[in-house]
This record gives C-alpha cells, structure tokens and sequence, in this order.
C-alpha cells in the first residue's frame, strides 16, 4: 500500500483513502469500468459512489496513472497499462 501512497503523491494528487482504495483495486483489476470498482469496493466503502469512482478515474487519467479505453459497446473503461 506505501507503494501505492508514494505513485498517488509523486502524481501531485493527494493519497486518500477513496484514492488509493480505487488505485489498489484497479491493480487488482487491471481493466475496469467505474460500476465494476464500485462493486469491488462496496464492503469496504459502502457509501461510494459510481460518481465518485468516475471522477477518481479521470483524475488518474489526467495525470498519467490510468488510460481510458472505450469498448465496443461504447463502454468507458479504465486500464493500469498505459502504454498503447
């Protein structure tokens, strides 16, 4: 976790819990849309959001941790691979 608390901070983001809770299960997960880390995090943060998830996303995309990929279906998903 102290792995994921330095990548959150050496983006210029701050490593809250939230953060590095959807970090960690992007990790995990590898590829996810926002529903799919909102189910994965529900027992441990039963009161967040798909819209809080979103926007964690997104500000994980913004600075280079996560790429956005749209599937087939036109579904917004998440990747830790950033590379292509």
């Amino acid at each position: 976790m102290e792995a994921i608390k330095e990548k959150i901070r050496q983006s210029g983001l701050k490593a809250t819990p939230q953060r590095l809770a959807i970090y960690s299960a992007m990790q995990k997960l590898g590829h996810a849309s926002a529903d799919m880390i909102t189910e994965e995090l529900a027992k441990v943060f039963p009161s967040l959001t798909t819209a809080t998830v979103y926007n964690v996303l997104e500000s994980f995309v913004g600075v280079g941790l996560l790429v956005r990929r749209c599937s087939s279906n036109n579904k917004m998903y998440f990747d830790v691979n950033t590379y292509g």
